[in-house]
């Protein structure tokens, strides 16, 4: 019994691990030996429990601590030490070994794949029977009954799916749900992968839209297979209206629902008087007082017997022919008039008196006539200049070619004299403004005074005079340093010890220098207070050279008195009357 009892732990630990292996020790795998003392599935073999040396294959030592080959038990030892036949159980008598098959899905049929061999039977899951095409469904085992899964129920020797099952189903050619019942197949299984339904209650197999869940439709088709065709309640039939007076148009007071117009019925409830039928909104509107075509609006401008009327925007009493309106009577701001050429202006119309403005007046098609009350007179231009001549003139509204309103031009056969022009040394009134070559000519000179008649003039430009012609006692230049003596100028020869600069060269003599007293400090000696020196060094308060200037325009003031003056001072030619740099100039 212990015996026993240790293999069916073994086996429990073999299944629990999934090896495979029989009970002689042969079969199985080498990492779940049930025979080891210790196998990797962590169960104990059948190993005695005694530590005797006998010598036999197996590992099942007697349990006993001596030698000999009987165990305490007095249960014989095995008869082989191969291994071959098994042990031999404690009866004495060798066991029968037997087959079990693994059945997973409890269906009385076991796995031909899955097996164990054993002496005595085996634990839950395991039967005699292998005959099982599918452990893992109950419904599937030899002798099951067949059904319409996709399964080989009954486990048969060919493998047949779903046969001899099933019931009638229809042609579906349509798909949409609904069979043809003239056309059926007995016996299927899986109808829908064939196009098959299980019912024949289609009455058009060839349209889809066709069914009995399909919604009735104004189509003269039976849409819902009630034998009906376009009933009353389709899904998009119309309410129509009663046309009491014939005329198409129908009244909202009383309504029917059907596919087609019944008679005495219209599509529309568009009629305003049902009584009458000339009045609809097809009718014809006309100047009588009545809403002939129903839009609400009485004696519209659509009538066939409106009159034309005319814009009259500028309310002059004639109106714009492209600006019109019918109308059974005159609408404000028009007028039945159409002859006015510039509705805009009320000084424009047929008999209204021309003027230069740009407008035909007058509407006679003709702008700005000679005759027009404010024609002005024109100037001819002959050198193109803009400025005409007064002597010939042309009265019209605007100019004609080559005239000009300007009658001031004093030379109209050259271009570059006239009022806008400038003045020019050049013997003609350029300007037109009555003098020839005036000191506002453009290229006019600065001449400035030579008083000692040298050729060289004062640079003193206070005297200086801007004219075309040199006057008489001027020259161009200012080069003079004494206009005082004519033996003093850049042509002259230098005299030595006669305290004078007699050529103009800045040095006084040639041996010495020429020092101006500098009461200013500015660097710049006074004219009027200069000494010659001749070991060339001027004296503490002097300077060499002049050229202090007191910044007024005459010679009345000290010209040492201010240091901000001077001829290396800037002059910001303010117009403030003061020669900052002595030039001569403000």
């Amino acid at each position: 019994m212990e015996v026993a009892m240790r293999r069916l732990i073994i086996l429990a630990a073999a299944l629990f691990c999934g090896c495979d292996y029989d009970w002689d020790g042969k079969t199985g795998s080498a990492d779940c030996d049930p025979h080891s003392a210790l196998n990797e599935c962590g169960v104990s073999g059948d190993a005695d429990a005694d530590a005797d040396a006998d010598a036999d294959a197996d590992a099942d030592a007697d349990t006993d601590t001596d030698t000999s080959e009987t165990g305490d038990t007095g249960e014989p030892v095995d008869t082989s030490d191969t291994g071959e036949t098994g042990d031999t159980a404690d009866t004495g008598v060798p066991c029968e070994e037997l087959t079990w098959y693994r059945d997973a899905d409890a269906d009385g049929f076991g796995n031909a794949a899955l097996s164990v061999t054993e002496c005595e039977p085996p634990p839950d899951g395991y039967v005699a029977d292998s005959t099982d095409c599918n452990d893992d469904d109950a419904t599937v085992y030899p002798g099951a009954p067949e059904a319409c899964d996709g399964l080989d129920n009954d486990c048969d020797a060919d493998g047949t799916i779903d046969e001899n099952v099933g019931e009638t189903w229809y042609n579906d050619a349509d798909d949409d749900g609904f069979g043809n019942p003239d056309e059926s197949v007995d016996v299927i299984c899986d109808g829908a992968s064939d196009w098959l339904v299980d019912n024949g209650d289609d009455c058009d197999d060839s349209n889809i839209d066709v069914n009995p869940d399909a919604d009735e439709y104004c189509d003269e088709v039976d849409n819902d297979c009630d034998g009906t065709v376009d009933n009353d309640d389709a899904l998009d039939a119309e309410t129509f209206f009663v046309d009491t007076d014939g005329d198409g148009f129908g009244d909202i007071s009383e309504t029917t629902t059907a596919c087609e117009v019944p008679s005495g019925f219209a599509s529309n409830a568009t009629d305003c008087d049902d009584s009458a039928a000339a009045v609809s909104p097809d009718g014809v509107e006309s100047c009588n007082g009545i809403d002939d075509n129903c839009d609400t609006i009485v004696d519209e401008t659509s009538a066939v017997d409106a009159s034309t009327w005319y814009t009259d925007a500028d309310s002059d009493g004639f109106g714009d022919s492209s600006s019109s309106t019918p109308a059974c009577s005159q609408p404000s701001g028009y007028v039945s008039d159409a002859t006015d050429c510039d509705d805009a202006s009320s000084d424009s119309y047929p008999g209204a008196a021309e003027s230069c403005d740009g407008a035909d007046n007058d509407c006679d098609g003709v702008t700005d006539e000679s005759d027009s009350s404010d024609v002005g007179t024109w100037y001819y231009d002959a050198d193109g200049d803009g400025y005409g001549d007064a002597g010939v003139t042309f009265s019209s509204c605007s100019a004609p070619a080559g005239y000009v309103s300007d009658a001031t031009d004093c030379d109209d056969s050259d271009s570059a004299v006239n009022p806008g022009a400038s003045e020019v040394c050049n013997e003609v009134d350029d300007n037109c403004d009555g003098a020839t070559d005036g000191s506002d000519s453009a290229d006019a000179t600065y001449w400035v005074v030579d008083a000692d008649g040298d050729g060289y003039g004062d640079d003193n430009l206070s005297s200086a005079q801007l004219s075309c012609d040199q006057p008489v006692g001027y020259v161009d230049n200012t080069d003079d340093c004494d206009d005082s003596d004519s033996s003093v100028s850049p042509d002259a020869t230098e005299v030595d010890d006669d305290l004078l600069d007699n050529d103009c060269d800045g040095t006084v003599d040639s041996s010495g220098i020429f020092c101006c007293e500098d009461n200013d400090g500015d660097g710049y000696g006074s004219p009027d207070a200069c000494v010659y020196d001749d070991d060339s060094v001027c004296d503490v308060g002097y300077v060499e050279g002049d050229g202090d200037c007191d910044g007024t325009l005459d010679s009345d003031e000290d010209p040492d008195s201010n240091v901000t003056i001077n001829p290396g001072a800037d002059d910001p030619l303010s117009d403030d009357g003061v020669d900052y740099n002595c030039d001569g100039l403000d």
